[in-house]
């Protein structure tokens, strides 16, 4: 489950309440997208309580990044 899944932070809280409230781990994961996002991504993470310990991310497969400086 991740940011783009759940149509953004706001909802993935919802989600992962309802998770952490069934006693379910969760996952974030990602896929085509930004180092914003996964920067977004990390730092949500590490706020759950229920965090698997696993988490994806897929900025790494970007072409380009706008985190880093463009020549």
């Amino acid at each position: 489950m991740g940011i783009h899944e759940t149509s953004g932070i706001e909802d993935l809280t919802k989600v992962t309440a309802v998770t952490e409230s069934a006693r379910l781990n969760i996952c974030i994961h990602g896929l085509h997208e930004t180092g914003i996002t996964t920067c977004a991504a990390n730092k949500f993470a590490s706020t759950l309580p229920n965090l698997d310990d696993s988490i994806q991310y897929m900025s790494h497969l970007q072409e380009i990044d706008i985190l880093k400086d463009q020549i």
